[in-house]
């Protein structure tokens, strides 16, 4: 799978991507078989995996990474981001005990952190369409309006929000936008709309980010 990845991102000319890892395997078998090609990053936290066909996502630490390993990872250059944050599929509120210390790091080690919003696709949609994914599913943990008691406690701290807009019932268009006004350090990419729109819908919506003057703050994602 390694092999497939590289030879992709090759022909498509991306020489840096960033990496989600699932346990902790991953640094050796991918960052460390292709140095300087990916950014670390933590899939957490993690719905809960019990059997095949799920992937294994730090099923011995129940679904987040150790903290001493992933302060040793960062502090040796081996984790650059933390993210993708899942709290939708958890119903874990951004801002609750288990991720304070998660956050803390992230402040100490001036780690980004890329922040899974909106309140979809629920569980039984695309890659989560087995009936036993993610029976603690909260669409309203996506609200991009939970992360400000976080930024206020660390207020460079830079997030990205990640599969902005377009508005509609799965988006918390409103509470973004203010976001974003809010903070100078919070970032965003269109990573649903770029791959599942048409270009025409595409164009409309990068127009409208443009024109609210958030056109700075647009990061390229593919997901």
């Amino acid at each position: 799978a390694r092999e497939a990845v590289l030879a992709e991102m090759d022909a498509e000319r991306i020489v840096l991507s960033f990496l989600y890892i699932n346990e902790p395997s991953d640094v050796k078998d991918w960052l460390g078989a292709a140095p300087g090609r990916f950014i670390g990053g933590t899939d957490m936290p993690c719905a809960p995996t019990p059997e095949k066909p799920f992937y294994r996502c730090f099923a011995e630490t129940k679904g987040l990474p150790d903290l001493t390993w992933l302060e040793r990872e960062t502090a040796a250059g081996k984790i650059g981001i933390l993210g993708e944050l899942l709290f939708v599929y958890t119903g874990d509120d951004p801002d609750g005990v288990k991720m304070s210390p998660y956050w803390a790091l992230a402040a100490k080690y001036d780690l980004p952190v890329a922040v899974h919003i909106n309140r979809g696709p629920p569980p039984g949609v695309g890659p989560r369409s087995d009936p036993r994914c993610c029976p603690g599913f909260n669409g309203e943990m996506g609200n991009p309006a939970l992360l400000r008691p976080v930024l206020r406690r660390y207020p460079t701290m830079r997030i990205l929000l990640q599969h902005v807009g377009p508005p509609g019932p799965l988006a918390f268009d409103s509470e973004t936008w203010a976001l974003l006004k809010d903070y100078r350090t919070v970032y965003f990419d269109m990573s649903i709309i770029n791959s599942t729109l048409s270009p025409q819908a595409h164009e409309t919506e990068l127009k409208r980010i443009i024109d609210a003057g958030f056109g700075d703050r647009l990061m390229f994602g593919s997901d």
